[in-house]
């Protein structure tokens, strides 16, 4: 297969280094040599979040682990609300319908960020609330909503609420410390910043979730975090797990602290004002009005359709992004650049859409994107 240039918000490219530790000979999960490995993804995940108790490591997509926080700290007829500001917002709406859950929605624009008051005002009125759902990055529009100002206002206001976050496109891009942040419940994925292939999902719960936990009559044996917690403490899993990405994990968690994590931040942020410097010479909008460091939302010009602007850059350059979902289907496309990512990967993709662009109708010089791109990361060095 050739190789294209993978520059969606997720799956992203995968390291080498990732793929060699995977391609070792797979492992019996009951060895002393996959709990050595075990114990030191466990660990390392926890460096990374900066939190005192291990995390949950489960085989599965981002909306396994959304899903398994549901069924863990809730019962049928809880009350939760949900901060929905697009398709993963959605997510955990449809999540609830399934798990008989009473959810009560804030709904918020597409490509805006849940302003926290209103949140607070939605939370006095359902007081009896358990739980209270969002999103850190709104993958489908790129945009960030204020996590940790909102969850520490939600405990002010309720102390026993739950605050569950939806992690998946913001870990290892951005600053994600749960303990600090007062994240009862993180849940994230393996294959975005974390640089593996899909498949690895993780959790990380409070003393508080996991006490809701306790008193909850759970109503799933895959998905009960509570064996995986006992598990865990004893460097093992309940099922088979998915042995081949957790040695991936560990290689990839080396290559995040080789970097060092602030030095991975800043690389995320310069390679996205990059990007955004170059779509405004472009003539193109930035959509989301707070956008994440991990993925840029691109509003289309009048006339231009984003799935046109996408399958040239495809057939031309073998470079892939996303485009917009339900009612931003070609209004908007999306640029990934988390996790394993080049600046030469977005020299090459900010060139393909350039020329996707003009071959398309509009107007503007070329050449002068990748002029913006090159010059920000320059002046972005000189300050450091």
């Amino acid at each position: 297969m050739s190789r294209e240039i993978l520059l969606t918000p997720g799956p992203t490219h995968v390291p080498p280094q990732v793929f060699a530790a995977m391609q070792n000979p797979t492992m019996h999960h009951r060895t002393d040599a996959f709990k050595k490995e075990l114990r030191a993804a466990l660990n390392g995940v926890r460096r990374l979040l900066d939190i005192d108790s291990d995390p949950v490591l489960i085989a599965g997509s981002g909306t396994a682990a959304m899903e398994a926080a549901l069924l863990n700290i809730c019962r049928p007829g809880d009350q939760i609300i949900v901060v929905n500001g697009g398709k993963f917002g959605e997510r955990w709406l449809s999540l609830a319908r399934a798990l008989e859950l009473n959810a009560v929605e804030l709904r918020v624009e597409w490509g805006s960020s849940a302003e926290t008051a209103a949140v607070i005002d939605l939370l006095k009125q359902n007081s009896s609330a358990r739980a209270l759902c969002l999103q850190q990055c709104e993958t489908s529009t790129g945009a960030l909503h204020p996590v940790e100002e909102i969850c520490k206002a939600a405990k002010k206001v309720s102390p026993d609420i739950l605050t569950v976050v939806d992690a998946v496109s913001s870990i290892a891009t951005m600053p994600l410390y749960p303990d600090r942040m007062q994240i009862d419940v993180l849940v994230a994925a393996a294959h975005k910043g974390l640089m593996l292939p899909p498949g690895l999902a993780l959790l990380a719960l409070s003393s508080s979730a996991w006490r809701a936990a306790e008193s909850n009559k759970i109503r799933t044996l895959y998905f009960n975090l509570l064996l995986e917690r006992k598990a865990h403490a004893k460097d093992s899993t309940s099922w088979t797990p998915a042995m081949n990405h957790i040695l991936g994990l560990n290689a990839a968690l080396a290559m995040i602290g080789s970097e060092g994590l602030g030095q991975v931040f800043e690389r995320h942020v310069a390679f996205a004002e990059a990007c955004r410097a170059a779509a405004r010479e472009m003539g193109l909008e930035i959509f989301a009005k707070h956008p994440a460091p991990g993925v840029t939302s691109l509003r289309m010009p009048d006339g231009i359709d984003g799935d046109k602007v996408r399958s040239r850059m495809l057939q031309a350059a073998s470079v892939r992004i996303a485009g917009g979902q339900d009612e931003l289907k070609g209004r908007i496309i999306r640029i990934g650049h988390m996790g394993f990512v080049s600046a030469d990967d977005l020299r090459n993709g900010l060139a393909a859409l350039e020329e996707a662009l003009l071959h398309l109708g509009c107007e503007f010089q070329a050449g002068s994107a990748a002029a913006a791109f090159e010059g920000y990361l320059k002046e972005r060095a000189s300050e450091r």
